[in-house]
């Protein structure tokens, strides 16, 4: 009964976090190395982007109108990837 319970609100925190993560704003790459802090920067965030560790739609979008892509990311989701040990994160086609 109790593991019944520890699941079901490990699976409401799990929901809770998805939409939240769904209604915040998309900021450009710039503002997101400068949330992330100095262990990051926007080569590492387009070289993680080019190797398919963030879901196009989901965690980045392209704003530009234009031949030359601008993306932009939010924050929480690029985060989640992070927090993931690097052998669980999943892969994504681009």
């Amino acid at each position: 009964m109790a593991a019944q319970q520890e699941l079901v609100s490990a699976i409401t925190a799990l929901v809770n976090q998805e939409v939240s993560t769904r209604n915040e704003p998309w900021v450009p790459v710039e503002d997101l190395v400068t949330a992330l802090g100095s262990a990051f920067s926007v080569r590492k965030i387009d070289g993680d982007r080019r190797a398919g560790y963030f879901k196009y739609g989901r965690d980045y979008i392209n704003t530009s109108q234009g031949t030359r892509p601008t993306y932009a990311f939010r924050v929480g989701a690029v985060r989640q990837v992070y927090q993931t040990p690097p052998e669980k994160r999943k892969v994504y086609q681009a």
